[in-house]
């Protein structure tokens, strides 16, 4: 968000809001109970692009910024009042947004997705623990697995370059001063504290430091809001 314009309506921007899934579990830190299902009305079962462009031209479109105006209102209202500002932020409407759900029905998205499978007693893997057996499956042969399916971000190109970056590193190839991803992305990728319960999506979006902020927060409380 922008606020550099001239005049009283000087700002300008979009605030993002994130739902890993549909469940908060303690092991889903990134996820609302039915967070997707109320979202899902309001873009395309089927369509070529994930992004739904949101303008109060249509009916459902013009519901969704509504409900999201006052989520965002009733969360920031102690503030709001503070400032004697409640009603002249309540008289301001959105006037767009971006909806963004990555499901099946999206071109490109309808493919398999790779997790590790539980452990033999029925635990959830230890993260990074796959990637670091599977970098050299024969630890005898010169032979390397770098792909996302046996990384630390499953599902991202991302995974397979972390990989990729460590077999060379291994290997003792030298690589460009920066490597291929940054130091701190490279890490977080690589070690399994940093990777636990990050959320999955993007890394390039979010960024380690988010995650690791995220790790840190205080748990949810237990009615979150709804906002875009």
């Amino acid at each position: 968000v922008r606020c550099d314009l001239p005049g009283p309506r000087r700002c300008r921007g979009f605030l993002q809001a994130y739902y890993g899934t549909d469940h908060s579990q303690v092991t889903e830190v990134d996820g609302i109970n039915g967070a997707l299902m109320f979202y899902t009305p309001f873009g395309d079962s089927i369509s070529e692009d994930a992004a739904t462009f949101i303008k109060p031209d249509a009916a459902h479109h013009k519901e969704l910024l509504e409900q999201a105006h006052a989520a965002l209102l009733a969360l920031h209202k102690t503030q709001l009042d503070a400032a004697n500002a409640t009603a002249r932020v309540a008289a301001m409407r959105p006037t767009e947004a971006v909806l963004s759900i990555w499901s099946g029905g999206v071109k490109g998205i309808n493919a398999g997705c790779h997790q590790p499978k539980l452990q033999k007693s029925g635990e959830p893997a230890v993260p990074g623990a796959l990637s670091k057996a599977a970098m050299q499956p024969i630890p005898d042969w010169p032979l390397y697995v770098a792909n996302e399916a046996y990384g630390t971000m499953n599902c991202f190109a991302e995974g397979s370059l972390a990989m990729s970056e460590a077999v060379l590193n291994r290997l003792n190839v030298p690589l460009p001063p920066t490597g291929w991803l940054d130091q701190e992305l490279a890490e977080g990728l690589l070690e399994p504290e940093a990777s636990a319960g990050r959320p999955p999506t993007d890394p390039f979006l979010l960024g380690p430091r988010l995650w690791r902020a995220e790790a840190s927060r205080p748990a949810a409380p237990a009615a979150p809001q709804e906002v875009v």
